[in-house]
């Protein structure tokens, strides 16, 4: 069964749920509190529209951070025996505002790309940047990351895509309030600005639409 995986944003680390999982799926997401609210919150609708006809299994996670996805693949499974086509990636705000350097979380990043690899032969990885928010400072450190791990994609296997265009703000620091309702988290319009960002690459990715 094929099956595609969205990682990751924000949130504090809290006991950790079992996962979301449904084995009649296309796509699975994998993330911290951005993610986990696109079904289970101001991103249902869009959920809806675009990801539940998939079959699309949710396992993000509010608070968590690249060590924590590390471990729940390594230590709980989550993404075991899913088969996943595709692999969609987007963690790390959660490091950054807990004061983790840029370097280390990217080279994080890079290890969950191996781990999801391992686990998913054959998968394709579309590699999301992590989101502007509000602070001049967490902003560069944000960029500083999404610098680095541009270069992990080699439009083969990982495939790499930045929203910081559609979602920052008029200066940097700054994120549009019809976008955010709190500087980190997404309103309904954040979430339809993100399937009109990543939509026409995510099902050109997504090679077997709908469950069966």
């Amino acid at each position: 069964m094929k099956l595609l995986v969205l990682l990751v944003l924000c949130g504090s680390a809290l006991a950790v749920p079992a996962p979301k999982q449904d084995r009649c799926t296309n796509a699975v997401f994998l993330g911290d509190s951005i993610t986990d609210a696109f079904d289970n919150g101001n991103g249902a609708p869009v959920w809806q529209q675009f990801y539940a006809p998939l079959g699309a299994v949710n396992t993000g996670v509010s608070g968590d951070r690249t060590t924590t996805i590390i471990d729940r693949i390594n230590n709980q499974g989550i993404i075991d025996g899913l088969g996943a086509h595709v692999a969609v990636l987007k963690i790390g705000t959660n490091d950054l505002s807990g004061g983790v350097p840029e370097t280390t979380v990217a080279q994080n990043i890079g290890q969950i790309l191996n781990l999801i690899k391992d686990k998913n032969r054959g998968v394709k990885i579309l590699l999301l940047g992590i989101l502007p928010r509000n602070g001049v400072d967490i902003h560069n450190r944000i960029r500083n990351v999404n610098a680095i791990i541009r270069g992990y994609a080699d439009n083969l296997s990982v495939f790499f895509l930045d929203m910081e265009t559609q979602f920052q703000g008029d200066a940097i620091g700054t994120v549009p309030t019809d976008l955010f309702y709190d500087g980190l988290h997404l309103t309904l319009r954040g979430y339809e600005v993100w399937a009109e960002t990543m939509n026409n690459q995510f099902f050109n990715l997504v090679n077997n639409p709908l469950c069966p």
